[in-house]
């Protein structure tokens, strides 16, 4: 089976047909780790009662990728997920059939590998009202607060876009080189130096210690940053090696 490593972006959720109104919205959501992809949709009632078919298309021409019963799909008593790695480049279009006739609707792309999609616009932050409005925190100067949530969901978007861009550089000079781990505007080159024997090669990197001062990230994402740089390497390097990662190295050894 042939995994297709691109991001999904969501586009669009609706209800369709008699009664579109009155049925709830569906919701969505998608994970990407370096190695694994997952579609998870949760439905607004419970899916064992009455729900019909689902379908899962590739459009424009309705390939069907999934048709089944709801209750052969559903994930304890609302959850339905699929592994997205085999869904190829393209749109999608979900449809799933609810017990009082309409349709439960998502419509989404899946990119190709490498695509970040383009970051939605930031929420415009207005000025709330003091009267027959929201309630309105102020300082103690009687400046209004800006909303905190507002600014931290901007945040967490960009942080998200950073994330799933990702992607690993390398330069080989000889015996020697390097590889550079890349997100979003900061990166940190980690070199490379061939081994002996049974040992492939390996990287060097800064210890706990040294972390924060030779790299830009914070010593709380050191961690989650060499597992993707060691599992990412393997697949693009060193296929055949398995790896260790130590406090001072990532090492690769013949299988």
């Amino acid at each position: 089976m042939q995994h297709h490593n691109g991001l999904i972006h969501q586009l669009h959720i609706e209800n369709r047909g008699p009664g579109q109104d009155d049925i709830g919205l569906i919701k969505a959501r998608f994970v990407h780790y370096p190695d694994c992809q997952q579609l998870t949709v949760w439905l607004p009632e419970y899916g064992g009662q009455g729900y019909g078919m689902l379908r899962l298309l590739q459009m424009p021409d309705r390939r069907p990728v999934d048709v089944a019963p709801v209750r052969d799909r559903i994930n304890g008593s609302i959850q339905i997920l699929w592994d997205s790695q085999p869904f190829p480049p393209g749109q999608f279009l979900l449809e799933i059939e609810h017990p009082k006739g309409g349709l439960h609707v998502l419509t989404f792309e899946k990119l190709p590998e490498g695509i970040v999609p383009a970051p939605e616009a930031a929420p415009e932050i207005q000025e709330p009202k003091d009267k027959d409005g929201p309630i309105v925190y102020r300082d103690g100067t009687g400046k209004v607060m800006v909303e905190e949530d507002m600014v931290l969901r901007a945040r967490v978007q960009e942080e998200l876009i950073a994330k799933f861009g990702r992607h690993m550089e390398y330069e080989t000079l000889g015996r020697s080189g390097s590889a550079t781990y890349i997100e979003g505007t900061r990166r940190v080159k980690f070199y490379f130096e061939m081994g002996g024997g049974n040992c492939m090669g390996y990287l060097d990197i800064p210890s706990e210690e040294q972390w924060a001062a030779q790299t830009p990230f914070s010593l709380a994402e050191r961690a989650e940053i060499l597992d993707f740089v060691a599992k990412t390497v393997q697949r693009d390097q060193a296929s055949s090696c398995r790896y260790e990662i130590r406090d001072t190295d990532i090492t690769y050894y013949y299988r």
